[in-house]
């Protein structure tokens, strides 16, 4: 397993210690407590035992019945890896929480797309791939669209 580097309060984010699996310099810190999705609005599944259900029986169960359990647990097994992969690719904690509650969203409404011969974890982690890479081209749209008028104004 790597071992991730920790930074220092500097603002270079230099990474300290091995280096194996550092942020490049200049990259955002991202606070451990910041990685944790809120699960304040998460259903309850006390007294349901999911252990003995895989992630593809489970997500192929709420696809078919809607049962709100089976997605309270995909939620509950997959927000926190999730939100770090989300983080890692946006850069920013707090809008990979917002990335994080609009992919649950897009699973929710387009669970009818998932086929059982797919591995559950593989499309969901490509449904929040998908979906922050089309809200990092918003961005850099948005973020461009002021400098082409000033050029186009010249």
């Amino acid at each position: 397993m790597f071992q991730s580097a920790t930074y220092s309060s500097r603002s270079e984010h230099e990474p300290t210690g091995d280096g194996i699996g550092a942020r490049p310099i200049g990259w955002p810190l991202l606070e451990e407590s910041t990685l944790r999705p809120r699960t304040d609005r998460l259903i309850s599944t006390a007294g349901v035992s999911f252990n003995s259900l895989s992630d593809e029986e489970l997500l192929g169960r709420y696809r078919d019945q809607r049962r709100r359990n089976d997605f309270a647990e995909l939620i509950g097994r997959h927000s926190v890896g999730l939100a770090r992969y989300l983080a890692r690719q946006v850069g920013d904690a707090s809008l990979a929480e917002v990335i994080l509650e609009e992919t649950f969203l897009l699973i929710d409404t387009r669970c009818g797309l998932y086929r059982d011969c797919w591995p559950a974890r593989t499309w969901i982690y490509a449904v929040a791939f998908h979906r922050a890479v089309e809200v990092r081209r918003r961005t850099v749209a948005s973020q461009l669209a002021p400098r082409l008028r000033t050029v186009e104004d010249s």
